[in-house]
């Protein structure tokens, strides 16, 4: 029981796609399309030049704490795992199945640090329980 999320900000490269670590949230989930959109409006409405205020680079390392800040602020609890296996979706973007953690309730947001756009990605049981 509870109410899960993941979220995951990226960037295509020349070399593929780049990863943050997975962002859980085991009781935010039912929030997390908000902060999100959010998270985007900040990026969206930033007038000011990112080279004297280089946080609000689009950058997936830059905006990684940028994300955290807000749910804090939010008071929206949440740990963070590592990605191992991204080195896997180089070419193609994960979905909410192939997450270290489960977030079956409102699944993995995927967030374009350099577009600012997002995507979700719904757990699927039935994938799951066809890999067991």
């Amino acid at each position: 029981m509870g109410d899960r999320a993941n979220v995951v900000l990226y960037n295509e490269t020349k070399e593929g796609i780049e990863y943050s670590p997975v962002i859980y949230s085991h009781w935010g989930g039912s929030e997390m399309n908000s902060v999100v959109q959010e998270f985007i409006d900040v990026y969206n409405n930033v007038v000011s030049d990112t080279n004297m205020y280089p946080a609000m680079r689009r950058e997936v390392d830059r905006c990684f704490p940028v994300f955290t800040r807000l749910l804090d602020k939010k008071q929206i609890e949440f740990c963070v795992n590592n990605f191992d296996n991204a080195t896997d979706y180089m070419k193609e973007l994960p979905t909410a199945n192939d997450m270290p953690i489960i977030a079956d309730d409102w699944g993995l947001y995927l967030v374009n640090v350099a577009t600012m756009t997002a995507h979700k990605s719904e757990y699927d049981w039935d994938k799951a329980l066809e890999v067991q």
